[in-house]
């Protein structure tokens, strides 16, 4: 679990955009980890 919070801690500070969908990430852990694999899958 620590890999996927670094990966979206890095993209956080990549895009700022991205931080206030963090924000939302907090109130629903399960979007959070739906979420995360699909932007990875398009950084990489």
């Amino acid at each position: 679990m620590q890999a996927n919070i670094t990966a979206f801690t890095l993209e956080t500070l990549d895009t700022p955009d991205k931080m206030k969908s963090a924000g939302n990430s907090k109130s629903g852990p399960a979007e959070s980890s739906i979420k995360l694999p699909k932007h990875q899958s398009n950084h990489i």
